[in-house]
């Protein structure tokens, strides 16, 4: 008698078991402890929200414009003694103002960023003078321990692999990096001073505005900046590369309104600037940078239209 119930134990076990393990294998975990397929898609949503994020204040600062102090520590560094020949030729107001709007800089910052570019920037010759200086301003946010979750999200999605880049970088240039506050008040004094004629402090030197001059009417002197401020803007030119590439570029209003500005981009670009290699993934159109684009397309046809009824 006591035999049989042992036996009916024994039949019983194997009834539950497969039920169990067929649960625990339908189920794939991820390393935060959530299924796989919710974690995917509460990463992407977190990642929107730091796009609408970084959309938001980028929108504010571009309305805010960048303070008349931060200009003139840009007009300072571009003027400095420690820019090298290479660079001089190149529209530096142009690529300056761009870094600073994209990364959303502070007067702060950009004094740290002159240290820098004093220290060990100016020196690399390894790289092109736009993803140095994009390189140099970003490592200075990164050392004020600015919050950059959303900067980030945004470079992920018009520069992939800018941040993987940017650490290979990093770890060469890290131990120049540290900045002494005397050095970081003494270099805010100098840049902080205004520009004078020699032995007179109350005399401005005009000159040194010309090169914005140059710069920002572009129009006026018959050339083709508008170009050059195209593709020099790496988000310009992912959104350029995704179009080429038939990638799925979106906006916020809606799936086509990128369409007649991205086709006005290739018709001023076409044949004079090609995009880089494919990129992969879903790009946004923020309507910032389609308004940019329009801008500068309609300046460039502007122009031509005006040199070719002179010739006319």
């Amino acid at each position: 008698m006591s035999e049989e119930p042992k036996k009916r134990s024994k039949r019983g076990r194997p009834a539950k078991n497969p039920e169990k393990k067929q649960k625990v294998r339908s189920n794939s975990i991820s390393s935060s402890g959530m299924p796989e397929i919710d974690y995917k898609q509460d990463k992407s949503k977190y990642h929107n929200r730091l796009l609408e994020n970084y959309d938001e204040q980028y929108t504010n600062f571009l309305r805010d414009g960048i303070s008349q102090q931060s200009q003139h520590l840009i007009r300072k560094i571009i003027h400095s003694p420690f820019v090298p020949e290479s660079a001089k030729s190149q529209p530096l107001l142009m690529i300056f103002n761009s870094i600073t709007t994209e990364l959303m800089m502070n007067e702060l910052e950009i004094v740290v960023l002159s240290i820098y570019l004093e220290k060990f920037v100016w020196q690399d010759e390894s790289i092109s003078l736009m993803t140095l200086l994009k390189y140099a301003a970003y490592a200075v946010k990164l050392y004020l321990c600015e919050e950059m979750s959303h900067i980030n999200a945004h470079l992920s999605n018009t520069q992939p692999g800018f941040i993987e880049d940017f650490n290979l970088w990093q770890d060469k240039h890290k131990v120049y990096m540290s900045v002494n506050p005397k050095d970081l008040n003494d270099k805010f004094k100098e840049l902080s001073k205004a520009v004078s004629l020699p032995g007179d402090t109350k005399i401005m030197d005009y000159n040194y505005y010309v090169d914005e001059i140059l710069q920002i009417t572009p129009n006026l002197l018959g050339e083709k900046h508008p170009i050059e401020e195209l593709t020099k803007d790496p988000e310009i030119m992912s959104l350029y590369a995704a179009y080429k590439n038939n990638n799925k570029i979106v906006t916020k209003d809606s799936d086509e309104t990128h369409l007649p500005v991205l086709e006005k981009l290739d018709s001023v670009l076409s044949g004079l600037h090609e995009p880089e290699k494919p990129v992969g993934g879903i790009h946004t159109a923020s309507s910032t940078i389609l308004k940019k684009i329009e801008s500068l397309c309609e300046a460039y046809l502007s122009n031509n239209d005006e040199v070719k009824d002179e010739d006319d």
